[in-house]
């Protein structure tokens, strides 16, 4: 059973006065390691819905280039203006608002794929720091 190691760098934006927050919606720029090479994408996850035990949230993610992810992290600003998909969708949910970094994580995870008697089941483990 071969497992992966993969380190992300999590960087979540907001507006200064949290009107992503408020809905329980959130900005994301993660930066993946893995043994394959660095990746980065953008998210913007929806607010979470409960029924049950179960909790679903909708999430919108894009590939992006490692420079954007960077310039992202130095100046949130620059939120206001990226044509990216997640940023134009929060931009509707926002108004027109001035951007900031409000949290910043590191994620190690381990991911495997149990063998569950012919069926594959991934389980990912992570230690957040």
């Amino acid at each position: 059973m071969p497992i992966a190691e993969i380190r992300q760098e999590n960087h979540f934006s907001d507006t200064l006065d949290n009107r992503l927050r408020a809905p329980g919606s959130a900005l994301r720029v993660r930066i993946e390691c893995d043994s394959q090479g660095e990746r980065a994408e953008l998210t913007l996850k929806g607010a979470t819905s409960r029924v049950g035990a179960l909790t679903t949230r909708t999430e919108f993610t894009v590939s992006i280039p490692m420079k954007t992810a960077q310039k992202i992290i130095r100046d949130p600003q620059i939120l206001s203006s990226i044509g990216l998909g997640p940023a134009n969708r929060a931009r509707e949910i926002t108004g027109e608002a001035g951007w900031r970094e409000i949290a910043v994580f590191t994620n190690h995870r381990l991911t495997m794929n149990l063998d569950l008697g012919g069926d594959a089941a991934p389980l990912e483990l992570d230690h957040t720091i």
